[in-house]
């Protein structure tokens, strides 16, 4: 995204993310980031330093079940909070989302970041013939791109003087849609169209952009596929290389031998084979090179043994980059796959259990019992912080929502949703409506002297009055 296109796009982000709640954040794919906020703007932002940008829209992109680690970091901090202001220096391509303790800082080229406070320095214009003199003018003057001085150099002094007033000010009023860009000024590319409405250049172009990365990256998941087949064949010759290094450090061992018992040995005779007897009173036969004398093949194995050692340390290295290159690899072609398939993955500590598996309709995992025994093992598996339903004044089974985070909100919808499948599996279930009550997994514990599944509630957070839609679990239901 060229700056100074990038200085309109911030101005008109900041009106829009600014006294918003940021709902939701994902990785989808590498370097694309998609925010989500209570004002139903969508904010992407591709981080690539060559093809980096920042869109809005309500263009919604399928999403990996599993978060990572840094996502995971970024939702405890900023979920469910507001934006108090917004600050960004357009020359650097940088905006920062004011959250109180914490800002969240997006610039192209990095990855976001949680920074503590910001200060950016004003924005400064060289001369016009600074612009046509210094090649490299844009390093001192990042808002100087190569596309703004290209086209200065085709307008004559008075059309560059008007021009770059106007640039300066900020009063250029038409935006140049390309495929695969958008400037304030014409230039070579397909264009699209021109128009003075800046969103809808954004969301044209915006869309463009998103689907032309989806199917992008859907290609790389091919691309990935051939990585790991020739990294593993890598590591296949690499574990050959490996054995062969040790075996040659073995060879110390004969070399030692040798060394030891030299003195009755013929130093300058060509032997296939010596037989010595080791410190263990142990007979061995140490196959020797006979173009070689016995003191040139004792020197021979002292080298191999060095020489192993040296390429053994050298070789596990270059192992370890590369099974974690395969690792990284699979990781990545597990999330696409996850992304293409639309497909949610059961954690290893539920898979066995006698549970049933559902889907809410924004995406969390709901696990509910089928018997006492599993209610019992799925309450002890279950984190503190996740949500568990159970209905009121009789029997039912017990049902865990999986939450990612203490923090991390769950619509309402998914909490009904959650208490209909309770009630569903419990002796309300031929009725109307049903009573159902919801807390944390942390106040509810087990007692001594009590049955398998039977609990204490010290504490519920949400009680719900709801109609039983019998349908439901075959809606939610895993696949």
């Amino acid at each position: 995204m060229e700056a100074n296109f990038c200085r309109y796009v911030l101005s008109h982000l900041k009106s829009k993310l600014i006294c918003s709640r940021l709902e939701k954040i994902y990785n989808p794919y590498p370097e694309l980031w998609t925010f989500r906020f209570s004002s139903k703007t969508f904010l992407y932002f591709y981080a690539s330093r060559k093809r980096g940008f920042f869109v809005s829209g309500s263009i919604k992109l399928d999403n990996p079940a599993t978060p990572s680690a840094w996502v995971m970091r970024l939702r405890k901090l900023f979920l469910n909070r507001f934006v108090k202001d917004v600050k960004y220096f357009w020359p650097r391509r940088v905006i920062c989302l004011d959250f109180g303790e914490h800002f969240l800082k997006l610039e192209i080229g990095l990855q976001p970041e949680v920074v503590q406070e910001i200060q950016f320095d004003q924005v400064i214009w060289p001369e016009l013939l600074e612009i046509d003199k210094k090649q490299d003018v844009y390093r001192d003057y990042p808002q100087i791109t190569p596309p703004l001085r290209a086209y200065l150099k085709k307008l004559s002094l008075a059309e560059q003087k008007d021009f770059y007033q106007r640039l300066q000010q900020g009063k250029i009023d038409k935006f140049y849609v390309y495929e695969d860009k958008i400037l304030l000024w014409p230039d070579q590319g397909k264009l699209l169209f021109v128009t003075q409405d800046l969103e809808q250049a954004l969301n044209v172009w915006g869309e463009l952009q998103l689907r032309t990365l989806v199917a992008h990256f859907e290609y790389s998941e091919k691309q990935g596929q051939a990585r790991v087949k020739r990294l593993k064949k890598t590591l296949k010759k690499l574990e050959q290389d490996l054995a062969l290094q040790e075996k040659r450090i073995q060879q110390e061992k004969w070399g030692r031998l040798l060394q030891e018992n030299l003195y009755q040995l013929d130093k300058k005779g060509k032997l296939s084979e010596v037989c010595l007897v080791d410190e263990n009173g142990n007979k061995v036969c140490i196959p020797l090179d006979k173009e070689l004398t016995v003191l040139e093949n004792m020197e021979k194995f002292f080298a191999l043994a060095r020489k192993g050692k040296r390429g053994l340390k050298a070789i596990e290295k270059r192992k370890k980059e590369i099974e974690q290159a395969i690792l990284e690899a699979n990781e990545q072609k597990q999330q696409l796959s996850q992304i293409k398939e639309k497909k949610i993955y059961l954690p290893k500590k539920y898979q066995g259990l006698q549970v049933s598996v559902f889907v809410s309709s924004d995406g969390f995992l709901i696990l509910r019992g089928k018997n006492s025994q599993a209610n019992h093992k799925l309450l002890t598996m279950a984190s503190d912080f996740d949500f568990w339903f159970h209905v009121k004044n009789g029997q039912g089974a017990h049902v865990i929502l999986r939450r990612d985070n203490k923090d991390q909100f769950v619509p309402e919808k998914s909490l009904k949703e959650a208490a209909c499948l309770a009630a569903l599996a419990s002796f309300q279930k031929h009725s109307d409506r049903a009573e159902v009550m919801c807390t944390e997994v942390k106040y509810v514990r087990k007692a001594k002297g009590l049955a398998p599944g039977q609990v204490l509630v010290d504490k519920v957070l949400h009680s719900f009055r709801i109609e039983i839609d019998q349908n439901l679990e075959q809606r939610l239901k895993w696949k």
